[in-house]
């Protein structure tokens, strides 16, 4: 199976810790139901055994000590939070950290979990992002970096590092993408969508979007929608688009600034 990690920590978001590992479960979850067995084995690991509170008051239980953690990781995750003081300051986490990531397959931030592998100097050289709120900081400490300020997420190798809080189930998704196709990744994606079947028919646009603004590091414009990234709120929120628009009007939209005049919305969508 496919060990999963997440590195939790006192004061981290929970959505950076449940959002992710959510990502993996569901996956699990669809593979059950067609009969098929678990790809991802999911772990949590904190400084020390047990319940962790996160930012929020609800508390973790970590599994066990990632001082003390010899087993295989094929994909680590490092949770981020509002004051990541932890993850600058802890120089025991900084060189766990960079003694794993030359044997995991993938190591992965979470929001501000990006300072934790710029200490562990994993991001050196390397494309990065983080909280948009702190990424004047990581730019400014850490000048080897190279930092992608309107990016979703960013690969750079097998390091990966995601925007907001929420940018973290992207990328995940995009993970998920990798390792079991693009087609399940969707049917994991739909799981976070409250979106009718209608909206969620609008994912075939996916391939006409030309435009990073809209992108991240590879093309997931499809789990974007499918997770409720474009739904009416968030057009508002994410864009200053007026409310009028409806989801599939305002994907067309899209289409046209990505200088795509051609593309359609697949199914019995109404124009």
């Amino acid at each position: 199976m496919h060990q999963v990690v997440m590195i939790a920590y006192e004061g981290a978001d929970i959505i950076d810790i449940a959002g992710p590992m959510d990502v993996f479960a569901t996956a699990n979850e669809i593979l059950a139901m067609s009969g098929k067995k678990a790809f991802y084995k999911l772990h949590v690991l904190a400084e020390e055994v047990g319940a962790c509170a996160t930012a929020c008051g609800i508390k973790i239980v970590a599994e066990a000590s990632w001082k003390g953690w010899d087993k295989k990781i094929d994909t680590l995750l490092i949770s981020g939070g509002r004051d990541y003081r932890y993850l600058q300051e802890n120089r025991e986490l900084a060189g766990w950290i960079n003694d794993k990531s030359t044997s995991v397959d993938r190591i992965v931030s979470i929001c501000t979990g990006a300072f934790a592998l710029a200490e562990a100097g994993v991001l050196n050289g390397r494309k990065a992002t983080t909280h948009w709120m702190a990424l004047d900081e990581l730019k400014k400490k850490y000048k080897d970096i190279k930092t992608e300020r309107d990016a979703i997420y960013v690969r750079d190798g097998n390091v990966y590092s995601s925007a907001g809080i929420t940018s973290g189930i992207d990328l995940c998704l995009s993970l998920v993408e990798q390792d079991l196709g693009r087609s399940f990744a969707v049917n994991v994606a739909r799981f976070f969508s409250g979106l009718p079947e209608k909206v969620r028919r609008a994912v075939a646009i996916q391939q006409s979007f030309k435009s990073p603004k809209y992108r991240g590091d590879e093309a997931d414009s499809h789990h974007r929608l499918a997770a409720g990234e474009f739904s009416p709120a968030n057009q508002n929120r994410r864009y200053g688009i007026e409310s009028r628009y409806e989801p599939e009007k305002f994907c067309q939209m899209l289409c046209r600034r990505a200088g795509d005049h051609t593309c359609k919305i697949s199914g019995d969508v109404k124009a």
